[in-house]
């Protein structure tokens, strides 16, 4: 069997051999070349002037070395491959063409080695603010949930402002002075457009797996908080967007007789529907309590070297649910709360995944206060079950007028879940560091022996 070093050293004199051959198609075929040539690479010819021509191949093995690379320091979640392969390409042909080393696994793997560690000196932790659709009024001024922070502009700027004047403050030529006079003002004047900043650090990232991170943490604290404040109450949430303080809309229709009539609306981005003084309610016990767990969960999202399976499992399911929140079509809700709802019940192998989907569901809801409230839930689960199925495989139309109905019942029932299961969770759970889809399907099936036990006991106690 070929080890990791020998495919190393392959791929290597595989790019240089490639190389040789490109370079003489060129003199001797050039349309068999533009056949062949990979249009994205250009390696950086030996005398430091121009790029040499290279084929797919070099491309697939130059990809090939770079994860290697990056998992050889163990950065897969903290550096992008680009930017691995990017200084690999350039240090492979002055180390073995401009400087002719012996292609063997040493100094192939010092190869490799210096590539990972260029691409991780570009790691720091960065703290980001991006701006969100969030209340129409600004109370209260900061909200947090774990690693991310909302917070209004106002004190987002009081926060900002040593960077920004630090920024200014850079010695530079004149000219560059005054682009970035310009290029603040450009940016300030974006972010006037939103009531409500989101901060976040990202921790150890280079800068483009940050920017992407940063906003994967945001959005899924969106997320939590359209579980934690009601789907209903939050639909206007959103990260970022166009620049735009208001939402003017108009409609044309004429009818058969010729006459125009004329509709225009006048809206806001923000959510409009939290009354004066609605920030009482994050006081109360449990929804103080959510917000302590959605910070829990949220901190793998900071942190991404955190390894939390069971958080990273919650916010998969509060992202499908928050994008049906979001979402303008009724059939495609459906499919998203059904589908957030799959994403906390489902593990291992299953028979009947319709049946253990219900009948999980309906344990995670337990109530002991209403034992007939489980069969409920569970028939409850199966009408909305069958609606994502009857959509998704195209047994009825989007259009159809059953849908509306059904909508309801899927995110009630998501959204009942997802609270539940936070708390069901709690510190412990979301803090683990590993768990398998088997351990998981064993807690369901104790979760299952204790409701099933509780049940017949209060039906018992009930008959008597």
């Amino acid at each position: 069997m070929t080890s990791q070093s020998e495919k190393n050293v392959e791929d290597v004199r595989a790019i240089l051999e490639d190389c040789v051959r490109m370079q003489q198609l060129a003199q001797t075929d050039f349309e068999a070349l533009k056949e062949e040539m990979d249009p994205w690479l250009m390696l950086p010819h030996p005398s430091g002037n121009g790029s040499m021509f290279t084929s797919k191949v070099s491309s697939e093995c130059l990809w090939r070395l770079a994860e290697r690379a990056r998992a050889s320091k163990g950065l897969e979640r903290r550096v992008t491959l680009g930017n691995v392969k990017d200084p690999l390409q350039a240090e492979l042909v002055k180390r073995f063409i401009s400087q002719g080393r012996e292609i063997d696994k040493r100094e192939v793997s010092k190869l490799l080695s210096w590539a990972a560690k260029t691409a991780q000196r570009g790691c720091k932790s960065r703290t980001y603010y991006l701006p969100v659709r969030f209340t129409f009024n600004t109370e209260p001024e900061f909200v947090r949930l774990g690693p991310v922070a909302l917070m209004t502009r106002e004190y987002a700027g009081g926060k900002l402002a040593p960077a920004m004047r630090e920024y200014l403050r850079v010695d530079r030529s004149k000219m560059s002075q005054k682009w970035s006079r310009k290029h603040l003002r450009e940016g300030l004047s974006y972010y006037q457009h939103f009531k409500w900043i989101a901060e976040v650090t990202i921790i150890g990232c280079d800068a483009d797996t940050g920017e992407k991170e940063a906003k994967k943490a945001v959005s899924s604290a969106i997320d939590l908080l359209h579980v934690i404040l009601s789907r209903r109450n939050t639909d206007m949430l959103r990260v970022g967007g166009p620049g735009l303080s208001s939402d003017k809309q108009s409609r044309f229709v004429v009818d058969g007789e010729g006459n125009l009539s004329v509709s225009t609306s006048h809206g806001g981005f923000d959510q409009v529907g939290f009354a004066d003084g609605w920030s009482k309610e994050l006081e109360r016990e449990d929804i103080a309590e959510m917000f302590r767990l959605a910070g829990i969960a949220l901190q793998c999202r900071s942190d991404i070297t955190i390894s939390r399976p069971m958080s990273e499992r919650y916010l998969d399911a509060a992202m499908w649910f928050g994008e049906a929140v979001r979402d303008e079509t009724l059939s495609s809700q459906a499919v998203k709360y059904v589908t957030a709802i799959e994403r906390i019940v489902t593990a291992g192998k299953t028979e009947s995944i319709e049946q253990t989907v219900a009948i999980r569901t309906a344990d995670l809801l337990f109530n002991p206060d209403d034992p007939e409230g489980w069969e409920e839930n569970r028939q409850k689960v199966m009408q909305a079950y069958q609606l994502r199925s009857q959509l998704v495989h195209g047994s009825i139309s989007p259009y159809d007028e059953g849908v509306a109905s059904g909508v309801s019942l899927c995110g009630d029932l998501a959204e009942e879940l997802l609270i539940a299961t936070l708390h069901r969770f709690g510190d412990e759970t979301l803090e683990f560091d590993r768990i398998s889809n088997r351990q998981y399907a064993a807690w369901f099936e104790s979760v299952r022996e204790y409701v099933g036990t509780a049940l017949r006991q209060l039906l018992q106690e009930g008959g008597g």
